[in-house]
């Protein structure tokens, strides 16, 4: 792989990270917190700039969708197959979105990850929202993975 190749997909991830951070109608710390998690797994992790650019773009995309799928109550954009159900909440959706693509991604890490999910949805009032936004979080992560996995 070329060296601009790798610049360009980090510049592309990064500026995706901030377009998502900026559009979305969920509390910017859920996103932010967990690219951050996410840019730290990755450099704890193994492999190249290519691989933690596929990191990166596998936590953005999970989160994007899962609080696409959650606000729209509509099919997801990435034809990832789930719908979300109204008053679910977008933070539990997003951040368990990204805490399942880091769970598969990253096993070693995954109790670290766990606690880093519990301290993200903490200040969600407990009850159906949150927990439903935690279920369809891990759906479409679980979806974006298996789009990863598969080489897509």
């Amino acid at each position: 792989m070329s060296r601009a190749r790798g610049f360009r997909q980090m510049a592309f991830c990064g500026g995706f990270a901030a377009l998502l951070a900026l559009c979305s109608p969920v509390r910017a710390d859920a996103i932010s917190d967990w690219i951050a998690i996410a840019a730290d797994a990755a450099a704890r992790g193994r492999g190249d700039s290519y691989e933690r650019s596929r990191v990166m773009a596998a936590v953005s995309i999970a989160m994007f969708e899962a609080v696409s799928v959650n606000e729209a109550g509509k099919g997801s954009r990435i034809e990832v197959g789930t719908h979300g159900p109204l008053g679910a909440s977008s933070e539990a959706a997003a951040a368990a979105a990204a805490h399942y693509v880091l769970s598969q991604l990253f096993p070693e890490q995954r109790v670290s990850f766990s606690v880093d999910l519990m301290r993200s949805i903490e200040a969600i009032p407990d009850g159906q929202g949150k927990f439903v936004g935690r279920m369809v979080g891990a759906s479409v992560g679980k979806s974006v993975y298996a789009l990863l996995a598969a080489g897509q």
